[in-house]
């Protein structure tokens, strides 16, 4: 299986985990008769499309590990593998179980997971997401810390 193969399965399954999360949200967010069945259906749909593409990528990684591959790129996968069953997991809790996820559990990005949640609100921006800062300044505004 040549390179190109593979990449042209990973944009489909790509594809497929998007359109079934796209659903899922869509169904959360819009309601309509039986919502809570509907909602408790699309995201199995979605956790299964998930948990599947995890076990491929899993799959592969194992593969890899006889090969010669660059230890960076082997742990980058790993770590991104390792990142959405955490995300399946949080989403499973979430909707599924209905269990409230505590803040310090929660990832509001893969490549950056140290992201903090600074403002939720409905006034623009509604959601603000990265780090805070504090920056100290003298009385001409020049930055000193």
């Amino acid at each position: 299986m040549g390179a190109g193969h593979a990449c042209r399965k990973f944009k489909a399954w790509r594809r497929q985990l998007q359109a079934c999360e796209r659903a899922a949200s869509q169904i959360v967010h819009r309601g309509g008769p039986n919502k809570e069945a509907r909602v408790k259906a699309a995201v199995r749909a979605y956790l299964a499309v998930g948990r599947e593409l995890s076990a491929k990528v899993r799959e592969g990684l194992l593969g890899l590990c006889g090969q010669t591959v660059c230890a960076s790129r082997w742990e980058r996968l790993a770590y991104f593998q390792a990142m959405l069953d955490k995300h399946l997991d949080l989403v499973e809790r979430r909707l599924l179980n209905e269990e409230p996820i505590p803040a310090h559990a929660k990832v509001f990005s893969p490549f950056e997971p140290h992201t903090e949640w600074i403002q939720k609100g409905k006034q623009r921006p509604n959601v603000e997401l990265g780090h805070r800062l504090l920056v100290a300044t003298d009385q001409h505004q020049l930055i000193q810390d």
